[in-house]
This record gives C-alpha cells, structure tokens and sequence, in this order.
C-alpha cells in the first residue's frame, strides 16, 4: 500500500488519530499456509467447511476473533469462484486446449477459492479484511489483506485488487 511515509501529512494524522485512540493497526497483506487433515473419504475440504458465509464465520471466529480474544467481527460477504491459474502456468492439454493438466484426466481450468470481507473491531481498533482461501495439496493458503477502517474508503480499490490477484499455482 505504499510505503510508511509516503504521505508524511496523511502518516502523522492518522499516527496522531491512533495514539488517541490507544490502538495502532496498519495496512497489511499476509499469506499464511497451513497443513490441513484429508478427509478419509477423499471430502473436499471446501465441503467439509460448508458454504461460503458458514465457512467465512468458523475461520475469522477461529482464527481471527476467538471467544476471549476480546476481538468481535462483523461479516460483510462472501462468495466462491474458480480462479484461472496465472496464464503464464496454462500448458497445452492432450488435445491441444489450452487448460492445465496433471497427468491423466480432464484438463483443470483453475482453483476453487473462497472469498470474504468481514470487519474486526478490538478494545482500540477497527480494521476492514478481505481474504481469499484456497487448498493445494493438503494444505490451506490464506491471504488476508486489513485495512485501518478509517481509511478504508480511500484504500479499498487497492485491497480489492490484492485480493482479487492471489492465485495459486497447479
């Protein structure tokens, strides 16, 4: 999002605004990776979380703002979508179409992701999140990307395109 001090008048309100308030969130864009448990019965893992909007509030209430964390969240949406690889990754198929493959079987056009916006509010702070999960190989990615509410208007379109970038590789 640019970095500290790109701004020094916009850095020293919004430093000053968050010293008042006794809270100090800033902008941030993460990737985490987490091994996962196969479901004996070959289950998606998407399947197994639900749909959408009940898989977004088991992980931010997991994850985000557990009970005792003194951290509430305030689900916004979510949906699902297949992601096409980055097309520098598409390799020609068995027949000459232009989905990826892994071996035998039909050719995989992308990645089944979940996406959500939600906002965390804590004792000091109020941060608007997008993430974006995905599965490859029994194991969770997650990219999140937060925001400090206050400045969410100005940084939203930005964050909208972080998240709408994150792809995995096949």
């Amino acid at each position: 999002f640019g970095p500290a001090g790109s701004d020094p008048q916009f850095d020293s309100v919004v430093l000053q605004q968050r010293k008042r308030q006794g809270g100090y969130v800033t902008e941030n864009v993460s990737v985490a990776r987490t091994q996962i448990a196969t479901a004996p019965d070959g289950t998606d893992f998407f399947d197994v979380l639900g749909p959408p909007e009940e898989a977004a509030r088991k992980l931010i209430a997991a994850s985000v703002a557990p009970p005792g964390s003194g951290k509430e969240f305030e689900f916004l949406e979510a949906h699902e979508e297949v992601r096409p690889f980055p097309q520098m990754l598409q390799l020609p198929g068995p027949f000459g179409n232009a989905g990826a493959t892994r071996g035998e079987g039909p050719p995989l056009t992308g990645r089944r992701v979940y996406s959500f916006e939600y906002i965390v509010r804590g004792a000091n702070f109020r941060a608007h999140s997008l993430s974006v999960v995905a599965v490859r190989d029994g194991e969770l990615f997650t990219l999140t990307v937060v925001v400090p509410d206050e400045v969410w208007e100005q940084k939203a379109a930005l964050a909208r395109s972080v998240a709408d970038s994150f792809r995995l590789r096949f």
